[in-house]
Order: C-alpha cells, then sequence, then structure tokens
C-alpha cells in the first residue's frame, strides 16, 4: 500500500495504491464521510491481480476540500477526476464506486470515454427527488422525504460523531458493523481527526456534506443514463419490505437504458465491510468476462 499525493488545478488530493501499475487499473471512488482506505480489505485481496487506485474526494479524507459548493456538482466532480486518473495513466480504466461514489462513477462515465466498465456498489441507480416523493406519498417511515431533511440527518450525524479519545470513538465503530478487523480499524482512523483539545471529530464537514448531498439532488443519474456506454454492474442491498418495490422501480429503469447486471446481495449497505471476499470476486468477474 503506497500514498501520494496528486496536484490538479484546484486542490491536492489523495490517492492510495495497491499492486503493479503494468496490471488492469481499478479506480475506487468512496462515499460520503469516507475516505480511500475504505477499501483496504478488497484492494489486499485484489491487488495480485490489478493496479488499485482509491481515490480521496474533495473535503474527505486527504484531500482538501473545495471552497465553492458549485465546485461539487457532478460536472465539475467529474472533471477533477479525470485531471486525477489522466495524470496517472492514459489507459482505460475500471470504476468501482460505493454510495456517492457510485453516483460520480456513472456520471463521469457519461461525460468521459476512457472507462472500460463501471461497477455501483449501492448507488448511482437512484436520484433523491424521486426517492423523497415516494417516500413522502407512501408515508414511509425512518426516511427523508426532503433534501432539507437530508441536510438535518447529515448534520446530526457530524455533531454527533465527536468523541473524547480515538478509543472511544473505535468502540463505537465496532458496534456500527457486522465485523470488524485491523484493516477496518485504519480504514476507521481515516476518517476522523483530533483538534487541540483532544476532542476527535470526523474530517468532513457540514458544508462538503450538504455540498454533495445537493450535488446527487441536482445531477441525478437518471439524466444522463444514455451518455453511458460502459458496461455496469449494479450490486445492491436486499431492502426492508416497505423499500422493496421503490428500489425495484429504480432498477428496473437503471436496466432499461444501461447494459447493466444487476445483483441483489443480503448484506448491509457497507456491502464490502460485511463480505470483502463475495465483492471483490464479484468485480473480479465482471472485470474478467
Amino acid at each position: 500500500m503506497k500514498e501520494r499525493i496528486i496536484k490538479t488545478n484546484t486542490v491536492h488530493t489523495r490517492i492510495t495504491e495497491w499492486g503493479k501499475t503494468n496490471e488492469t487499473i481499478i479506480v475506487f471512488l468512496h462515499g460520503l464521510g469516507s475516505s480511500g482506505l475504505t477499501f483496504i480489505e478488497i484492494a489486499n485481496i485484489l491487488k495480485d491481480s490489478f493496479y488499485i487506485i482509491s481515490i480521496d474526494l474533495p473535503g474527505n479524507g486527504k484531500t482538501q476540500p473545495f471552497t465553492e459548493e458549485e465546485h461539487y456538482s457532478m460536472p465539475n466532480l467529474s472533471n477533477w477526476l479525470n485531471q486525477v486518473i489522466t495524470s496517472i495513466t492514459n489507459d482505460k480504466v475500471y470504476i468501482v464506486g460505493h454510495s456517492f461514489g457510485a453516483h460520480l462513477a456513472l456520471y463521469y462515465s457519461s461525460m468521459y470515454e476512457n472507462v472500460n466498465k463501471v461497477i455501483l456498489l449501492d448507488g448511482g441507480f437512484y436520484n433523491l427527488k424521486d426517492m423523497h416523493k415516494i417516500c413522502a406519498d407512501n408515508k414511509l417511515e425512518g426516511v427523508a422525504y426532503s433534501i432539507e431533511e437530508e441536510f438535518n440527518l447529515a448534520e446530526k450525524h457530524i455533531e454527533d460523531t465527536q468523541f473524547t479519545n480515538i478509543e472511544m470513538f473505535l468502540e463505537a465503530e465496532k458496534k456500527d458493523y457486522s465485523r470488524y478487523s485491523d484493516m477496518l480499524e485504519i480504514a476507521s482512523r481515516d476518517i476522523i481527526r483530533e483538534k487541540d483539545n483532544g476532542i476527535v471529530e470526523l474530517i468532513i464537514s457540514k458544508f462538503t456534506a450538504k455540498s454533495m448531498l445537493l450535488s446527487m439532488y441536482d445531477y441525478p443519474t437518471n439524466d444522463i443514463y444514455s451518455k453511458v456506454r460502459a458496461p455496469v454492474l449494479l450490486i445492491n442491498r436486499e431492502v426492508p419490505d416497505f423499500m422493496r418495490n421503490m428500489v425495484k422501480g429504480f432498477i428496473e429503469e437503471i436496466s432499461s437504458n444501461l447494459d447493466l447486471t444487476s445483483k441483489t446481495v443480503n448484506l448491509s449497505h457497507l456491502l464490502y465491510f460485511d463480505d470483502p471476499t463475495l465483492i471483490s470476486n464479484e468485480i473480479r468477474h465482471f472485470i474478467k468476462y
């Protein structure tokens, strides 16, 4: 595992690399509030066969944040991502994205032709506007009905994730996941910082979280399905009964507009944490065949 900083026209970007540079390239994009090290387990499984590049998104991990809300728009993020990728290689790449990263992966693939295939990990196949309306119309519980509620939930999560020391944070992390490991602890430590008073908090700011959510809201992927030429694999989690029809509808829409292979797994949203071997095998098979 090796880390380095890529200098773009906008922000200094941290990437983490595994494997040999002459192998097939996979670019990994994480979700909101995470970092490139979130993929540490599957990267270690795949590193003998692929050159892995995992990128910290702006304002996440060790990458500098954008200073303006509009800089987080999907077109601008795609331009930034292209600067990062083309500074590393001129070859075509495979892209794996989780959650927000899946949204960005699909959007990027609609704008640039240097993508062989796209793998979406529980993201990129729905849009927030439609999801909010469906949830509100059906009075679904435990979900947001508007982008404002999404903002409030994100802000509350950031405010609530403050601890007096790192050990307390790590204990809370372990309780959130179905399994934990030394590698996942490395990933957990990478999304926090310690303030001068010793308080541990998330690296992502409320501004960055809000800007990323707004970008997903303003730039839904179903607007660009027809522009995506690369084959796509969607691996999504099994959802509760009250969300099943909504998710089914979203998958039917993306299936009718893309060269899509879809698989549903009985895992959580962080499916690659729950079963890194299964997800790695799915990625490997889709890339090779």
